[in-house]
């Protein structure tokens, strides 16, 4: 059986070097630590410099950091005063005041190596090569790959602990900078070490995982930590949840282990592993029994008025005949086809689009073209 080649973008060879070359500079630029670590890093002057920074332990905390810069070198890493008057909010930890041991590790790679020809696999022979050798090496593999298999048929290893907030080597899509443009460019898969990025994107960006500051959880009357160890592993976001505790935030912790964020909670609810599914869609299924909905939130900031088809998938707008159109993608920088999501339209009766109407109907079924949808 041969492997049909699924449908991608065009891409040259050209191109692949290019962008490839693009992400990496876009990784080594001055937001990372990693450029002021460059080998044989020459010495300026005799004079100090302090430079503002985002850690890189990979922790997900993006902890601001006052990094002080002697002669070329990192040597010192403190938590930057950003909110004034309030020093107490300071943040950093053990990982974030060793960075400059790891940034400076003998043992760190310092340029780019490939296995020796007619070496084995695990054998540890390795060779140097040229930036311009490497860039070329990957570009034509992932051209390669791309030509037979398809562009999903690429996976960018999100989480894989050495990143930058900044540069956004630990990210896919809307929050990554470089890395996340160029799998976007040329629409490769992504995961994490621990989770499939449609679990990540459903979580962190459609609605349970807010875009807002750290200090905004300040004033919080509930916070729900769910298989989250927030005091051990994020130890910089732990110094907020303190402030809302002692300003009357209840804590509720879900976790089948008796961890010590559970032990600070109010609430620990041990759940048996691979059940917290179940009990999100039996709040959900509370509060559309008990609690008030904000029903022009669900119209208008969620995809709750979304017509399913039979198949459990999303009726579009091209399901109805309407061909999708180009659009500027602020994600890619570049232009899209965008196929909005049908609904129905309760003030004329009719479906139209969920950008569009105002009106969207919640519940209930309707026919279009002889087709029932929910």
């Amino acid at each position: 059986m041969t492997e049909q080649p699924m449908n991608h973008r065009n891409v040259s060879r050209r191109s692949f070097l290019a962008a490839t070359a693009a992400a990496t500079a876009t990784a080594s630029l001055s937001p990372s630590l990693a450029a002021l670590a460059a080998e044989d890093a020459p010495v300026t002057s005799s004079d100090v410099r302090y430079i503002t920074n985002s850690c890189r332990s990979n922790c997900g905390g993006k902890c601001s950091l006052r990094v002080t810069v002697r002669e070329g070198r990192v040597v010192k890493t403190e938590p930057v005063h950003y909110l004034p008057g309030d020093e107490d909010l300071e943040r950093i930890c053990v990982k974030g005041l060793s960075q400059p041991q790891r940034l400076y590790d003998p043992d760190r790679l310092k340029y780019p190596l490939k296995r020796k020809e007619g070496t084995e696999r695990g054998a540890g022979e390795w060779e140097r090569i040229t930036w311009d050798e490497a860039f070329s090496l990957i570009g034509d593999k992932f051209k390669e790959v791309v030509d037979t298999y398809g562009s999903s048929s690429l996976a960018m290893w999100t989480g894989y602990g050495s990143c930058g907030f900044l540069n956004g080597s630990n990210s896919h899509g809307a929050w990554s900078v470089g890395y996340g443009r160029f799998s976007q460019g040329i629409g490769t898969a992504s995961f994490d070490s621990a989770a499939d990025w449609g679990g990540i994107y459903g979580a962190m960006l459609t609605g349970v995982y807010t875009q807002g500051c750290t200090d905004d959880v300040i004033g919080s009357k509930t916070i729900i930590f769910m298989g989250a160890e927030i005091t051990e592993a994020m130890q910089g976001e732990w110094i907020f949840i303190k402030r809302a505790m002692e300003q009357g935030a209840k804590i509720v912790t879900i976790d089948p282990r008796f961890t010590v964020t559970a032990s600070r909670s109010d609430i620990w609810l041990p759940i048996r592993p691979g059940t917290d599914g179940a009990l999100m869609l039996a709040w959900c299924n509370w509060v559309m029994e008990n609690a008030p909905l904000d029903y022009d939130f669900l119209r208008k900031g969620s995809t709750a008025a979304g017509l399913i088809k039979p198949d459990g998938t999303y009726l579009r707008l091209s399901d109805l005949g309407i061909e999708p159109v180009e659009v500027f993608s602020m994600t890619t920088y570049t232009m899209v086809l965008s196929d909005p999501i049908a609904v129905w339209d309760e003030e004329n009766a009719t479906w139209g689009s969920i950008d569009e109407v105002a009106q969207s109907a919640l519940f209930g079924a309707y026919e279009i073209d002889g087709t029932t949808y929910k």
